[in-house]
């Protein structure tokens, strides 16, 4: 049996911290993005965070600061904002937000394992503490009280050392504005880390995978369980902190932003800070985690990398973008291929020259994002794949969605991609992010599908049977 299989990866971080809007208009806007792809899979990076710092975090110094009547519960699983009456999910990343908060608050957030322990500024100190099971963050007149549990459907913490990353109920609202706007089957949704993944069809298995995002199995045949006509999926959100491809362009980064220092193309440098981001080991993770328990069922890995690829980091590529004459085969990336991975976008777009592919850095509508201080245009949004033992797997469309523009040395180009990239823009109105969606279509062909030489029958009356 032959299927196809749309998948839509798309960041989503700056259309809550850039864009002024209601949490209603919000919902909306990125609902329509997703509703005009029509994908049977959403998978959104950072989505818990441009939620949360739209209508939270950023009002949440002068709402600390009015003397909010003190929630405390010892047994609540879900945070309860009590500015919005909304949860509050936990998840297991510590990397977003002792940067990521650092916006909205003025000192960096730090953690123990297996309970908050948080050290912030806002209207006062933020102070989170351990309290029998449970945990307290205090600031001012509020007091919310945490208790560490996994919720069904929705990952409200996995372990580790947790971090508040977004509201549950926006998602939930998101997922509600999809269905109300749809026919047929009805979304759900998953987060783990700092990743929601949407889809109308059956997820297996979930769980997270410590690369930001969640490890599942679709359920392809319909069968109510793993089985040989499914597909494993992992999406991802990798760490963004000791981004090495700023290095050759001389631009240092402090915390989540750069500043212009000295260009260093020593590879040995490069390779030093991109390890030491923790990217790679995570992908190791991923990989070494499908071939334990998922072998022989196709594998795609979806998501924000937060690393160029080193397919595009070439001898044809090193006297562009400020790449200042270096070629690097960064490394996460290299190790999916070592490891009998494919790039979906450059299988169908091989030329790095006429299709670079950039997913980053877009203009967001109405947002103050201005980009950074160099060209810094790279393909950091990818979709991977590998066929399984009983089904082969391949892409056979691939398109970029968003607005043409890109922000050069903080000037914002219209058209600042390739001429040859095609970026699908039809329908959206208003683009939410800072990065690229990449749309992908892959093709799903059961060995059952694939046609058998023909074999020849020995002895009497011998013939051949053609077996398809």
């Amino acid at each position: 049996m032959t299927k196809e299989l749309s998948v839509y990866t798309m960041n989503t971080l700056n259309m809550g911290r850039a864009v002024d809007t209601s949490r209603a208009e919000q919902i909306k806007i990125l609902g329509d993005v997703l509703l005009n792809q029509n994908a049977d899979v959403f998978v959104l990076p950072e989505i818990p965070e441009g939620f949360l710092s739209s209508y939270g975090v950023n009002q949440f110094p002068e709402k600390v600061g009015n003397g909010v009547e003190k929630l405390v519960s010892g047994s609540v699983g879900v945070v309860a904002d009590v500015v919005t009456g909304t949860p509050v999910v936990i998840a297991d990343t510590v990397n977003n937000i002792s940067g990521g908060w650092l916006g909205f608050f003025s000192s960096p957030v730090s953690f123990v394992s297996g309970a908050v322990s948080a050290i912030g500024k806002a209207a006062g100190t933020l102070v989170g503490q351990v309290a029998g099971g449970a945990t307290e963050l205090v600031a001012g007149g509020l007091t919310m009280v945490v208790k560490p549990v996994v919720q069904t459907g929705l990952s409200v913490f996995s372990g580790g050392a947790p971090n508040v990353v977004g509201e549950e109920q926006n998602l939930k609202e998101l997922v509600g504005y999809l269905n109300a706007n749809t026919t047929g089957a009805a979304y759900n949704y998953v987060t783990n880390g700092t990743t929601a993944t949407i889809t109308k069809l059956t997820m297996l298995e979930v769980k997270a995978n410590g690369a930001g995002g969640s490890s599942f199995v679709l359920d392809l045949d319909k069968s109510g369980g793993v089985s040989k006509g499914d597909i494993h999926v992992d999406s991802i959100h990798l760490p963004a902190e000791n981004y090495a491809a700023w290095l050759p362009r001389g631009l240092e980064q402090h915390g989540f932003e750069g500043q212009i220092g000295e260009p260093n193309t020593d590879l040995q440098a490069i390779h030093a800070l991109n390890i030491a981001s923790g990217r790679t080991e995570k992908i190791n993770h991923v990989i070494a985690a499908h071939d334990k328990d998922y072998a022989d069922l196709p594998h795609l890995v979806t998501g924000d990398f937060n690393e160029p690829s080193h397919l595009d980091w070439t001898e044809q590529t090193k006297d562009l973008y400020e790449h200042n004459g270096v070629v690097y085969a960064w490394d996460t990336t290299a190790k999916l291929e070592a490891s009998g991975y494919t790039d979906t976008f450059r299988e169908l777009y091989p030329d790095v020259v006429k299709n670079p592919g950039f997913t980053w850095s877009s203009p967001v509508d109405g947002g103050s994002f201005k980009g950074s201080p160099i060209d810094d245009r790279d393909r950091i949004d990818f979709t991977f794949y590998k066929s399984g033992k009983d089904a082969d797997i391949k892409p056979i469309a691939i398109n970029l969605v968003g607005n043409e523009g890109f922000f050069v040395a903080n000037k914002l180009v219209e058209k600042g991609g390739s001429q040859d990239d095609i970026i699908l823009s039809e329908g959206i109105p208003v683009w939410p992010t800072d990065h690229k969606g990449l749309h992908v279509t892959i093709e799903v062909v059961s060995s059952s599908d694939v046609a058998v030489a023909d074999i020849p029958l020995v002895g009497i009356n011998a013939s051949t049977v053609e077996v398809v």
